[in-house]
């Protein structure tokens, strides 16, 4: 089959050297368009490849960063975060045309027990780091607003997603839940001006038409997750170079 993806090379250190062929999960799958003839898979992932950190404003001076598995987005009368970005070194090069689609997908362990809960991801335009907090980006810098803010720290939103409640007497999501939200547009602009890559921010929304009122928690693994298979993960499908 000519359309079929080629093997490629997976980055991040957990799987450095394994080739194969990973599709896009079903869901996605199913929406995507037909990548063109000859394009491969590339898939960023790992913690060396990957930088996250949660921040929330109930623990506004803490850094959450590192943390593999405890990671709750609250959608309360407060709102956390989860600030997530990917190195794309390994792309240096690759044009943004080039760029067939880029997918995010996040794993989710421990679903909120009632409620769905609208995410929206954003572009964030102010540099942070492994220190993040909600009081700051990095040790001794601010946000622009002086603690974190959306309209102020991240352009607006590149794609959005609902991640569902638990199922009806479960707690914990065996295997994990995968939620994918399409980055392509946010990837195509950092390969255009890589000094922009300052990388997403999730972030949970009040929408009384999904939520219908309900305040929500759930928990999703990061980078530093001890299997290195369920952290968050980038996958792009790159068409391929004109000759």
């Amino acid at each position: 089959d000519p359309s079929r993806v080629e093997p490629r090379l997976v980055a991040g250190s957990e799987n450095r050297g394994q080739v194969g062929f990973i599709g896009q999960s079903a869901s996605v799958a199913k929406r995507a368009a037909r990548p063109p003839a000859g394009s491969l898979t590339h898939i960023i992932a790992g913690h060396t490849h990957v930088i996250d950190s949660l921040i929330d404003p109930a623990r506004r001076e803490q850094r959450l960063s590192g943390v593999g598995r405890e990671n709750a987005l609250v959608k309360g009368e407060q709102v956390s975060a989860f600030l997530v970005a990917f190195d794309l070194d390994e792309l240096r090069g690759v044009s943004p045309e080039r760029i067939h689609s880029a997918t995010l997908s996040l794993f989710v362990w421990d679903p909120s027990s009632r409620g769905r809960t609208r995410v929206d991801a954003r572009v964030l335009t102010t540099a942070w780091d492994a220190a993040a907090r909600w009081s700051g980006p990095k040790e001794g810098g601010r946000w622009a607003g002086g603690a974190f803010d959306p309209e102020r720290d991240a352009a607006a939103t590149v794609a959005t997603t609902i991640v569902e409640p638990d199922a009806p007497g479960s707690d914990i999501a065996d295997p994990p839940v995968e939620v994918v939200l399409d980055v392509t547009e946010a990837v195509r602009g950092w390969l255009a001006a890589p000094a922009t890559n300052r990388g997403l921010a999730l972030i949970p929304v009040a929408d009384r038409s999904i939520d219908e009122g309900h305040f929500t928690r759930f928990q999703l693994y990061g980078s530093e997750e001890a299997t290195g298979r369920l952290g968050p993960r980038l996958t792009l499908t790159v068409g391929r170079a004109d000759r």
